[in-house]
C-alpha cells in the first residue's frame, strides 16, 4: 500500500471538498432537475421510493422531499445553517414523552 504522503500532492488538492455522489440507475422516473441541488440524507427517502415508482403524495415524506420533483427541499428552503440549528434543538416533549426511560439513562450518564 502506498503511504499517505504519495497521494496528498497527487490526488487531493488543497482546495478539495470531497462531496457524495449519488446515482439512482434505470430510474422509472426522470428528474425535473439533475444539477446543483442543496439536499441531505433526508431527502433520499422519498427520493428512492419515487426512483421505484411509488407515488409520493406532495413529493414530501417526514422531513425530506422528492428529489424528482420541483419541490425546495429544507436545505434549499431556509439554508443549510438554519436547518441544522433547528435539528438539533431540544425538545421537551420528545425527551420525556418518547424517548422516556432512555433519555433519563442518557441524561444520568453525563
Amino acid at each position: 500500500m502506498q503511504s499517505n504522503e504519495y497521494y496528498k500532492d497527487k490526488i487531493i488538492g488543497e482546495n478539495f471538498q470531497r462531496v457524495t455522489y449519488n446515482a439512482f440507475l434505470n430510474s422509472s422516473v426522470k428528474p425535473s432537475k439533475e444539477k446543483k441541488r442543496s439536499f441531505s440524507n433526508l431527502d433520499m427517502f422519498p427520493t428512492l421510493l419515487a426512483s421505484i415508482g411509488v407515488e409520493v403524495p406532495g413529493n414530501r415524506l417526514g422531513l425530506g422531499t422528492n428529489l424528482y420533483s420541483e419541490e425546495s427541499t429544507l436545505f434549499e428552503k431556509y439554508g443549510i445553517s438554519y436547518v441544522n440549528h433547528e435539528l438539533s434543538r431540544n425538545s421537551i416533549f420528545y425527551n420525556t414523552k418518547i424517548l422516556k426511560d432512555d433519555y433519563m439513562e442518557l441524561r444520568d450518564s453525563k
